[in-house]
């Protein structure tokens, strides 16, 4: 590591020499006094068509540019990416190091890149360094309606070369090909005008699927938890799903839309820990008692969904499906379902430990 750092602390000294000779870069003039902002912007999502430039993630050992520029009365900018009175700032300087206006990642984590010149504080950017190596990024709803000056949740999903998955939304940058329609506001997509267009989500060199949305003249009435009450016996799990009711501004109607992706689930329990209740909305049974739920989307949150959590007898327990075939680095997704003294069968994926008799063959066996 020490190594490292020093061919990087090298390689920002040769830069810095570069550029104080020749008069390789332009305008030095001293115009501090006139600046009313200073802002920083990486080079690499520095277009129009680009969002979220705030936010970037890169791997360890890997760096991105920075360029600085001060900001004057009338709105015209001067680039003082190269003036030696720049001072280039990281939050966590051992995650991430910035000299003259280049930004190296040197251990995981999470550091924020600012600059401060004539005492003007630009914005900040934040960087998160990742350790593993990501292979793909994936973006779900790949559909989304929204209404006017409503916000969504975005949910992104890494996977790693270990066909491992980590959720990265915080990590990403946005591409909208219509800033008109839509716009980010951290990782929340907000609707501006009726109409349509596509976005993609941005992680390092990697880019998402497209997901398209589209943006309506509607109004959020109500959200539902569905279904609003159930029974489970302890050790057992299951999914909610999350209905937001809507008004449509032009025709009157009402109309239901299934929102649960995009929902923040909390558990409202008195003693939260009679349940287990998942980022996706899984509730898992721990012991028996009556818990409470709620979904909370855009700005409204739901009524209570309810669950009676039972003492009965687990009888049986089988995993689906029985057997199948796998080619090498493929995964697959099982599940355990338990049968209980009520007769009745239940998902047990989330309570039940997940082993392989093969190693060597398996490198994994979990619930997903």
């Amino acid at each position: 590591m020490n190594i490292f750092i020093s061919l990087v602390l090298l390689f920002f000294s040769a830069l810095i020499v570069g550029c104080d000779s020749g008069g390789a870069f332009l305008d030095n003039r001293d115009n501090s006094s006139e600046f009313i902002e200073v802002k920083i912007v990486p080079l690499d999502v520095y277009s129009q068509s680009l969002r979220g430039h705030d936010k970037l993630s890169i791997a360890k050992g890997s760096g991105f540019y920075v360029s600085a520029f001060g900001v004057l009365a009338d709105g015209t900018e001067q680039d003082i990416t190269r003036d030696n009175n720049v001072e280039w700032l990281s939050s966590e300087p051992s995650t991430l190091i910035v000299q003259a206006g280049r930004a190296v990642g040197i251990a995981p984590g999470r550091s924020y890149v600012s600059a401060s010149y004539a005492g003007i504080t630009s914005n900040r950017v934040e960087v998160g360094v990742y350790d593993e190596a990501v292979e793909s990024i994936r973006v779900s709803p790949e559909i989304l309606d929204i209404g006017l000056g409503e916000r969504s949740r975005i949910r992104v999903i890494a996977n790693y070369a270990d066909k491992s998955t980590a959720d990265v939304s915080d990590l990403v940058s946005w591409e909208v090909d219509d800033l008109s329609v839509v716009d980010f506001d951290g990782q929340f997509l907000k609707g501006k005008t009726v109409g349509t267009t596509d976005i993609r989500a941005v992680f390092g060199e990697l880019k998402s699927n497209d997901v398209t949305i589209t943006v309506w003249n509607r109004s959020l009435e109500r959200v539902l938890v569905e279904p609003s009450i159930i029974e489970l016996p302890v050790g057992a799990s299951y999914r909610l799903s999350a209905l937001a009711i809507y008004r449509d501004n032009d025709s009157g109607e009402y109309f239901t839309s299934d929102v649960s992706e995009q929902v923040f689930w909390t558990n409202e329990s008195e003693d939260e820990t009679l349940i287990h209740l998942t980022d996706n909305g899984v509730v898992v049974a721990q012991s028996q008692g009556h818990a409470q739920i709620s979904a909370q989307y855009l700005e409204q949150k739901s009524g209570y969904g309810s669950v009676h959590i039972v003492d009965e007898s687990l009888l049986a327990l089988d995993i689906k499906p029985k057997s199948d075939h796998l080619s090498i680095g493929d995964t697959m997704v099982f599940t355990a379902l338990g049968r209980f003294s009520s007769l009745r069968q239940y998902d047990m994926s989330y309570s039940v430990q997940w082993k392989g008799n093969d190693s060597d063959v398996l490198v994994s066996c979990h619930q997903v």
